[in-house]
């Protein structure tokens, strides 16, 4: 809602009291995008990593799952969690923001998806490739390990999604402010249609300013010429 402030001069400015972002708004933003970006970057460490894994030997890629990824693995599932529950927590407060709000859930969506893919594919094959030796690797293993490149291919974009339509949120929201209070030629601000109302109606117990009356001009004599100065001497 815009209010408007005259001063004692009878100009009038203008604070609006919604357009702006909250403060909590702000940290949620922040934090789903900052845990957002996290989670992308340790998610398609997986794909970039790809072709080189595929050149590993069968007892260096066992290694590198069993050992390496074991370890990173709970700091991977911290992000993606924190970065859900931010990103939800962000879609609470943008919820009267139609177009930030379905950014946002376009974003939860992918994130559940992504743990869905996890919970339904790569855990599964982690179990399984974890009870692994180099002795007892079955003569298919190529097989599991692009599986589960492929999963986490489909994660990476799941992940790159979200962090653009988070992204996307930011500016669409920042559209829509501006079109609320589009800025006039010379730095004034537009009345809008819901202005106009408060401009019209008085408080209530208020009076209306005076107006000064301006007194009447007085008449200034026209200068002589100097032929009728020199007569009248």
């Amino acid at each position: 809602m815009q209010r408007a402030h005259p001063d004692p001069d009878g100009h009038v400015s203008y604070a609006d009291d919604s357009g702006g972002a909250s403060t909590p708004l702000r940290v949620a933003w922040f934090t789903s995008l900052m845990l957002t970006a996290l989670a992308a970057g340790a998610v398609c460490s997986h794909a970039i990593e790809a072709p080189g894994a595929a050149d590993l030997s069968a007892a260096v890629w066992l290694d590198a799952q069993q050992v390496l990824y074991r370890s990173a693995g709970f700091t991977f599932t911290l992000l993606e969690l924190g970065a859900l529950a931010a990103t939800l927590a962000l879609a609470v407060q943008l919820r009267r923001r139609p177009r930030p709000f379905g950014l946002a859930v376009l974003a939860l969506i992918c994130f559940v998806a992504m743990i869905l893919v996890w919970v339904a594919g790569i855990h599964p094959l982690s179990v399984e490739i974890a009870s692994w030796n180099p002795q007892t690797m079955p003569a298919n293993w190529p097989e599991y390990r692009n599986r589960w490149e492929d999963l986490h291919a489909i994660r990476a974009g799941l992940v790159l999604i979200a962090l653009g339509a988070l992204i996307l949120s930011t500016m669409a929201d920042a559209a829509m402010t501006g079109a609320e209070r589009p800025a006039a030629p010379g730095g004034a601000r537009e009345l809008s249609s819901r202005t106009w109302p408060v401009l019209l109606r008085w408080p209530r117990g208020s009076r209306p300013l005076p107006l000064r009356r301006s007194s009447p001009a007085r008449a200034v004599p026209a200068p002589e010429p100097p032929e009728q100065r020199g007569a009248s001497r």
